[in-house]
């Protein structure tokens, strides 16, 4: 039977990918497919742009020891958004010594097909993450050029929380929401703070 490490995270306490969510999903697809759990590690709070966490950290160690045979996430961004990172670890750990299972994309790193689409999907989310700020630096650029504001508002609005939220969602870090939203390092936490 192989043997796993269940490896979650989540950027914010309010995501819809909570922590008892990946748990229940992962601990479900193991006992469909007869894996064996070794334990649950979560990053809370923290973004998937690098793999300096210490959930991942751990879960590498465990393998390096001989305790677990793979990493299993419920889905690939839990484990990092940074394609260069997703490769580097693909080419190190999962592609012949252990397994990397996700379970939204129902990939396992010990077949070729699924070492392809792990890239590809991984591709797709940096890209995600880039073409949103890529966006939203234009449009700062074109408010500037207009002469419109683009500093501090007087007031948030249902609209910039929103923008707020999603950008967090997609591991902007506070200051550069701030800087894109127009609004305070502290009144971003405060917007995500809120249930």
């Amino acid at each position: 039977m192989t043997r796993v490490i269940e490896l979650g995270r989540a950027s914010t306490s309010d995501q819809k990918l909570s922590r008892e969510v990946q748990e229940t999903r992962i601990r479900h697809w193991c006992l469909a497919n007869d894996l064996e759990l070794i334990g649950f590690l979560y990053d809370g709070g923290i973004s998937g742009k690098t793999l300096d966490r210490p959930a991942v950290k751990t879960a590498l160690q465990l393998l390096e020891a001989g305790e677990a045979d793979g990493i299993i996430v419920f889905k690939l961004d839990r484990l990092t958004r940074n394609l260069s990172e997703l490769n580097q670890l693909i080419e190190n750990y999962f592609k012949d010594k252990y397994a990397l299972i996700s379970v939204s994309e129902v990939l396992d790193t010990t077949t070729a097909s699924g070492r392809l689409v792990i890239n590809i999907l991984g591709s797709v989310a940096q890209w995600e993450r880039e073409t949103i700020s890529e966006r939203t630096k234009l449009a700062l650029a074109v408010k500037k050029e207009r002469g419109e504001p683009v500093g501090r508002r007087p007031t948030i609005t249902f609209e910039m929380v929103q923008q707020v939220k999603a950008m967090r969602m997609e591991d902007f870090t506070h200051a550069e929401i701030a800087e894109i939203v127009g609004i305070s390092c502290s009144s971003v936490g405060q917007i995500l703070r809120r249930k």
